[in-house]
């Protein structure tokens, strides 16, 4: 929120109602630091915080673990699958973006031609059991640009079922038309849509875990 806005939203609270806002929004104020953008005393700001149950000491560890989960949630497909447990599992790096439905993805390929992508093909014991792609459209020239971007946010992940169309099919060597369970992720920078991260896999090949809030998923089990 801009300074401008958050003037405008201050100017049209209450007091009382400036200090819970405040002390909410950013906890690591100091109680004379609230009482001077509430336009009161630190001793209101004392009263107010403590009608309302509020303890700053409470919102600061409720914020600084809101921002620990962003953080932890804020992580590529490639960087939360799990598989440890497998000492057979070959990983190779394929050539282009692997879409099911390209359709989806139209409003993003339009007048940009310079695309950051990886696709990583997953085997097990030369089976293929899953396909990993992602591409952003922000004129990066390798994904080790996004590390520590504030800007970057990405999204929890979207499950669905699609039939495969023939690159999927190709690569994951099933016929035409088999279902494929999508996993997907949506890649913002400043705010703005700017790409995808998918993983495709076949349910009957794989078995996977989401542990809790998706920051890790693990593979469980590969089933010929």
């Amino acid at each position: 929120m801009s300074s401008a806005v958050e003037e405008c939203v201050l100017y049209d609270l209450t007091k009382k109602e400036k200090v819970i806002y405040l002390a909410q929004k950013d906890p690591f104020l100091k109680v004379e630091r609230i009482s001077q953008l509430a336009e009161t005393t630190p001793h209101y700001v004392r009263t107010v915080l403590s009608e309302a149950n509020l303890s700053l000491t409470k919102l600061r560890k409720q914020y600084a673990q809101r921002l620990k989960n962003k953080k932890r949630a804020n992580k590529f497909l490639l960087d939360i699958l799990s598989t440890d447990k497998f000492d057979k599992l070959d990983l190779t790096k394929e050539e282009g973006v692997v879409l099911n439905k390209t359709e989806y993805y139209s409003d993003l390929f339009k007048g940009c031609r310079d695309f950051l992508e990886r696709t990583v093909l997953f085997r097990e014991e030369g089976l293929p059991i899953m396909i990993n792609s992602t591409f952003i459209s922000d004129g990066l020239q390798k994904f080790d640009e996004l590390d520590n971007r504030k800007d970057l946010f990405i999204s929890e992940n979207k499950v669905r079922v699609e039939m495969s169309n023939d690159i999927v099919a190709n690569l994951l060597e099933i016929n035409i038309g088999i279902p494929v369970l999508i996993l997907e992720k949506e890649i913002y920078i400043s705010k703005k849509l700017k790409g995808f991260d998918l993983l495709y896999l076949i349910p009957e090949r794989v078995e996977l875990l989401l542990k809790e809030n998706n920051h890790q998923i693990s593979v469980l089990k590969c089933k010929h």
